[in-house]
């Protein structure tokens, strides 16, 4: 079978793509590209441990994939006992310091 007529258009707006330009094609044959593939496909799908602030366990590192939730969950819990008097961002970081 023949390969089939490519739309010359349609090749010529894609190979003008940024975003097609920069992906970079990871060459699965080669040893170290197959292992920055999998380090990413791991970050990506490995799901992120929630943060157990309830027991009182061991301090969780914050990251800048959970800071947001960290900060949300921070706030609900003190910004009652201060009711808007302060900034709650001086307070999250002493806090987060300690």
């Amino acid at each position: 079978m023949s390969p089939s007529q490519p739309d010359v258009q349609l090749v010529t707006d894609l190979s003008r793509s940024e975003e097609l330009v920069n992906t970079h094609i990871y060459k699965l044959t080669s040893f170290i590209d197959f292992q920055i593939f999998h380090d990413a496909l791991q970050e990506i799908f490995t799901p992120q441990l929630q943060i157990d602030f309830e027991t009182g366990g061991d301090k969780k590192v914050i990251t800048e994939e959970n800071f947001e939730i960290v900060f949300e969950y921070w706030k609900e819990q003190i910004f009652e006992f201060y009711g808007g008097k302060t900034k709650l961002s001086k307070l999250f970081l002493t806090d987060i310091q300690k």
